[in-house]
């Protein structure tokens, strides 16, 4: 599934190809930052976020990385909108 983060509206929920649970931050500014968005982690790996888990960043298509991708990386795969995920899950 191909994703584009550029439809994304803040606090929309983005799951990884691995399940974790992220939340749509920010677009960022290309002419400052290499990364496109800026994300925050709300689940990983069986840790909810309780502020040990921090904020990445991600590119347009939902990777971590623009070059030297590896199938361990958390991209991006299904972006669910805020008002969808709060009839599903609370966080």
């Amino acid at each position: 599934m191909s994703v584009d983060l550029r439809n994304c509206k803040v606090g929309d929920i983005l799951i990884s190809q691995h399940g974790s649970i992220f939340r749509y931050v920010k677009p960022l500014d290309a002419e400052i930052h290499y990364y496109d968005h800026q994300i925050e982690c709300l689940y990983f790996e069986g840790i909810i976020n309780t502020g040990q888990i921090g904020k990445g960043t991600r590119i347009h298509d939902g990777h971590s990385f623009r070059k030297n991708r590896l199938e361990s990386d958390h991209n991006i795969v299904q972006i669910i909108p805020l008002e969808d995920w709060k009839k599903i899950k609370k966080f």
